[in-house]
């Protein structure tokens, strides 16, 4: 949306961004179902307040209505940035440096209330298995023989929490990957999504981003991608005040595990498949992207369908 306005006799133009959370809405009662996203709205607001007075490259905020009775959920007014399109190969540095510099903030100076650091050394690592095993119990369904892999990768993990306890928490995105970040005409790169941010260990943000610029690197060339995912955990420790060589293979695992079990879910249950691409393949139009969805499901993994479907990437 465009904002128009006068300001000592001189019109002024902001492109903005209004950003609502609506996940936890009962559809019947039009009620939260939990305070969820409220709790999402504050927190992302509140970070992106206090990122922004430090000088990180954030959207600029405006306004948080957490009252749902304006629009029926709570939401932020931010700026909108004009980018330009770069691939991951032309960015990787940046965004490798940009991540680095997250997580050397000091968390205490930020004054963000809203986040709480995990009880002890060991906390964040010991979450992981358990957050899966209980998302595989979920009422979704997956393929037997990987099912049985996601099994034992958990059982891996959970054996080696013991070994990666972290010396030193900080701020982690939670989601940090190429398509979250955005270059502008100006050659700033600006990191976006905030609504998973919270007091974590930094290798988890490496180990879950390193898969992703692989995939965003070049899917169809897998070397250059594993090159290009190198360069940048080595331009991330260069960077980093602190070392997580021992724990980015934990977390390596952690984030190819999670998102696997996320789209194996997704390609095995009409709904979550239905909220995915909803989202993601025609956001212009996302009744269409869903409803194609939903008639093509039963014949998803069949290759011609999948490519009908904008889902060949997800297989």
């Amino acid at each position: 949306m465009s904002l128009t306005y006068m300001d000592g006799g001189i019109l002024h133009q902001r492109n903005l961004v209004l950003k609502t959370y609506l996940e936890n809405i009962d559809p019947v009662l039009k009620a939260y179902v939990n305070d969820e996203d409220l709790r999402k709205c504050v927190r992302e607001f509140q970070v992106l307040r206090s990122l922004g007075r430090v000088g990180f490259p954030v959207p600029e905020v405006f306004f948080c209505e957490c009252d749902s009775r304006f629009l029926g959920y709570p939401f932020i007014i931010m700026q909108k940035e004009e980018v330009v399109q770069k691939s991951i190969n032309d960015v990787v540095d940046g965004f490798a440096s940009t991540l680095a510099n997250l997580h050397n903030l000091k968390v205490a100076e930020l004054g963000i209330t809203v986040l709480r650091p995990p009880e002890d050394e060991y906390e964040f690592a010991r979450r992981w298995p358990i957050h899966f095993k209980h998302n595989l119990n979920l009422e979704t369904k997956h393929d037997k023989k990987l099912k049985k892999d996601f099994d034992l990768a958990i059982r891996w993990l959970n054996a080696n929490v013991s070994n990666n306890s972290c010396p030193k928490y900080c701020l982690t995105h939670g989601d940090y990957h190429p398509g979250n970040v955005c270059v502008t005409k100006d050659s700033k790169m600006i990191v976006l999504d905030w609504d998973s941010i919270e007091v974590g260990d930094p290798a988890y943000d490496v180990g879950y981003a390193y898969h992703f610029v692989k995939f965003f690197c070049d899917p169809q060339n897998p070397d250059l991608g594993e090159r290009t995912a190198e360069r940048f955990v080595s331009q991330y420790k260069k960077n980093f005040h602190g070392d997580i060589s021992g724990r980015l293979e934990f977390y390596k695992m952690v984030g190819i595990l999670g998102t696997s079990i996320y789209y194996s879910s997704g390609l095995s249950n009409p709904l979550y498949a239905y909220k995915y691409h909803r989202r993601k393949v025609l956001p212009t139009f996302p009744f269409l992207s869903g409803l194609l969805i939903l008639l093509g499901f039963p014949f998803i993994r069949w290759p011609l369908i999948a490519r009908q479907l904008a889902a060949e990437g997800d297989l």
